[in-house]
């Protein structure tokens, strides 16, 4: 109901309330990495994947299936 009249408030012209814009909001997850660089991204793969004490054979399939996923 609300979402109606403030379609119709829109659709007239008419002033309605406006919440100002959010403004400066970072979201992060550290289930998700971070990719600043390249670096930066494999070495986030492996710590999410849970393969810091793996080959290093491993740990490169786990960073080519994220970036098949992801590409």
């Amino acid at each position: 109901m609300r979402a109606a009249l403030l379609f119709v408030a829109a659709a007239l012209g008419l002033p309605c309330a406006r919440t100002p814009a959010v403004e400066g909001v970072v979201l992060s997850n550290d289930a998700w990495p971070r990719a600043a660089n390249l670096q930066q991204c494999t070495s986030e793969v492996i710590r999410i994947s849970g393969l810091e004490q793996v080959s290093e054979a491993a740990q490169g399939q786990a960073c080519f299936e994220w970036l098949r996923l992801f590409s």
